[in-house]
């Protein structure tokens, strides 16, 4: 594993790009990566704890994506995050409101 104030920055950076691309085959590479760097910081309560931070974090792909990477251990601040993107209505507000529909109904997996 990678330092994990340095994957934490590239984590923040592509979330930010991934919350803007238009070009869905460009998203989903940025999401693969992002996604690989969650699973190595959750490894880590360094880690974790920073994941956490991003629940505040000014755009709202970032908050979108940490909250899903976070509910796996803290659900009570990732619920809040996730329910803070439903009003107003807005960019990643459907796909919070389709994690929490998920996670609330007991299908979200966390092991991959």
């Amino acid at each position: 594993m990678g330092d994990p104030a340095s994957l934490l920055s590239e984590y923040e950076e592509l979330a930010v790009a991934w919350n803007s691309e238009t070009n869905s085959g460009k998203a989903n590479k940025i999401f693969d990566r992002i996604h690989a760097l969650a699973l190595q910081l959750r490894s880590g309560e360094e880690g974790k704890q920073g994941l956490e931070r991003l629940l505040c974090h000014p755009v709202r792909g970032v908050r979108l994506k940490a909250a899903a990477d976070c509910l796996a251990w803290n659900s009570s601040a990732a619920v809040t995050a996730l329910e803070d993107l439903l009003t107003p209505r807005g960019t990643h507000s459907l796909s919070a409101e389709m994690t929490l529909r998920e996670y609330r109904a007991g299908r979200m997996r966390f092991d991959w």
